[in-house]
């Protein structure tokens, strides 16, 4: 019986150790945290990012010239990066101020237009040539079309897009049907911009996807070995594959995904969420390139919506699970695919 004391005390003396242990770890963890969870290292990184870019930008303008050397690379290098610090803003959206995170998307656009305006200042001037005219019509106006083009914009059409100079992407459609292929697509950034009442095919992989701007479209699009990121999109129907699906600012959508991780919905309201499927619509090289990729189906990550802008701990109103009988099927592709 005197020994019961003594085993208690040695109890208590190893509970206090381990308490002690537990306290010191978790220490060491704050220290070697991820800085995206402290606003102000967040902030203080993300500050020295855009320094570093503008820096660049600098230097780029006061070059003169893309021609020669490695200016397109570098204009595709800072576009990248600044995809880059917009994702990491989206994803840092959940504990940093809203204030900051206005800011912060400010900022970013801010490097894009003073991109833009660099490559637009030093671009080798092109020499006047007639263009030919393909055999499929008038192509759809390009990033880099120049505005005295813009007459065929309204013309219904089904026809394969043109190969599109850096920064690659379609902008500007109207009423069209367009197809583009892996081929065309090369693996690389993409973007669709002001685009409108059109169905748009962009079949191979890709590095990243950037969609703004759209209205009364239906896009399937992948697979995408980044993010996709959209940005003002309303009455769309949009059939992405893709390691990471961020939404911004849209309206009466709905989503077919097929995905690496949790999709992310910002500013957005009444958007629709459901598996991808029939994929078979689509053809033999859609289905061979999604049987290459990591993303191959049969997870439920697309139902896992994270909406940065409810904050409360019931069911985000903004989105919600597509019921079968709401769900559309991918459209059969343009013939001229075949």
């Amino acid at each position: 019986m005197p020994e019961e004391p003594a085993i208690l005390k040695r109890l208590a003396l190893l509970d206090e150790q381990r308490k002690a242990e537990r306290e010191k770890k978790r220490e060491e963890s704050r220290g070697e945290a991820d800085p995206r969870e402290s606003g102000d290292k967040f902030l203080e990184k993300f500050n020295a990012e855009v320094s570093a870019i503008e820096t660049r930008i600098e230097e780029l303008s006061n070059s003169g010239s893309l021609s020669g050397g490695n200016g397109k690379e570098r204009i595709a290098g800072l576009l990248s990066d600044i995809a880059s610090l917009d994702s990491s803003l989206s994803t840092a959206a959940y504990f940093l101020p809203k204030y900051e995170v206005r800011q912060g998307r400010a900022t970013v656009q801010n490097l894009a237009n003073k991109v833009e305006n660099v490559k637009a200042s030093v671009a080798p001037k092109k020499k006047f040539a007639f263009s030919k005219r393909s055999k499929e019509g008038i192509r759809p106006k390009t990033e880099t079309e120049p505005e005295n083009n813009r007459q065929d914009k309204d013309v219904t059409s089904s026809k394969r897009s043109s190969t599109i100079a850096a920064p690659r992407g379609l902008t500007g459609l109207r009423n069209q049907e367009i197809w583009v292929s892996g081929e065309e697509l090369g693996s690389s950034d993409y973007a669709l911009r002001d685009v409108e009442d059109c169905t748009v095919f962009l079949i191979g992989a890709l590095s990243a996807l950037h969609i703004r701007k759209l209205r009364n479209c239906t896009v399937v699009a992948g697979p995408v070995k980044g993010a996709t990121f959209l940005e003002d999109v309303s009455n769309c129907q949009l059939h992405l594959v893709a390691h990471q699906v961020r939404i911004h600012s849209a309206v009466e959508c709905s989503f077919y995904l097929r995905v690496g991780s949790n999709p992310i919905i910002e500013y957005s309201s009444k958007v629709g969420f459901a598996p991808l499927s029939s994929i078979e619509n689509v053809g033999d090289e859609w289905t061979r390139c999604l049987e290459a990729s990591s993303l191959t189906g049969g997870s439920d990550l697309w139902s896992k919506v994270n909406d940065f802008g409810w904050l409360k701990k019931s069911a985000s109103p903004n989105w919600f699970i597509l019921d079968g009988d709401q769900r559309k099927a991918i459209p059969k592709p343009p013939k001229t695919t075949g």
